[in-house]
């Protein structure tokens, strides 16, 4: 079971001099006890929560992305497509295409480093459709229509 969800859109991008804040800015998001207050997946055993992690990543592995200032394979880690201009470095998210997990989370806490004024498309696998808008501080998740001319 799940809900998959892709882009359909994408100008959010992460400017070459944010990359390194940007990994600082989502180190605590990574810790153990925040993992353990916001993670969704994990697992149980004899009736208790053994384990908990954020929805199909692995959090080391994105501690070790965040230590090596990789902030693009961290975002790839979590399922998202990146690509990098040579003529600014900067971290461009054009695509994501999976089963939902916990990238909303992951992307309030990226926000302050994401350019303002951007903003990433969604579309789930029943027709919805959203948006999530940054403003260079937080980011906001807008409803979508379609409008056909």
């Amino acid at each position: 079971m799940g809900y998959y969800v892709e882009i359909i859109q994408s100008d959010a991008y992460i400017p070459a001099d944010q990359i390194e804040a940007a990994c600082r800015g989502m180190e605590p998001m990574m810790q153990p006890d925040h993992v353990a207050e916001h993670g969704r997946g994990g697992w149980w055993g004899g009736g208790e929560r053994k384990e908990v992690w954020y929805s199909w990543v692995n959090d080391d592995d994105c501690r070790d992305l965040l230590a090596k200032n990789d902030l693009a394979g961290f975002l790839e880690h979590w399922g998202f497509e990146t690509y990098t201009e040579d003529r600014d470095g900067a971290i461009y998210i054009q695509g994501y295409n999976s089963k939902a997990g916990q990238e909303d989370y992951m992307l309030q806490n990226l926000a302050p480093f994401v350019a303002p004024n951007t903003m990433i498309m969604w579309r789930g696998e029943d027709g919805a459709m959203w948006a999530d808008a940054f403003d260079g501080e937080k980011m906001v998740e807008k409803n979508v229509k379609l409008v056909v001319e």
